[in-house]
């Protein structure tokens, strides 16, 4: 069966520019991307997430520079 893909919007509300690094994506079954890493204020990027096989429940990690914060997108199958 075709699994459609969601679509996480992040959106820079900071005065500045922001780096944001998919820095776990490993999650099985799961196809995990950032259309773009470089996000100038005011700008948003889209985290794409997509079912590619059997799921075993689990966490992507997003880091954001410079404020060296961590976001957890917890993967679950139900």
């Amino acid at each position: 069966a075709d699994h459609p893909e969601e679509i996480v919007t992040l959106t820079n509300r900071l005065p500045g520019s922001i780096t944001i690094n998919l820095i776990q994506d490993n999650v099985e079954g799961i196809h995990a991307e950032l259309d773009k890493t470089a996000v100038e204020a005011g700008a948003k990027a889209a985290l794409r997430v997509k079912r590619i096989g059997p799921v075993k429940p689990g966490k992507l990690i997003m880091k954001v520079i410079p404020l060296n914060l961590e976001f957890d997108v917890e993967v679950k199958t139900d």
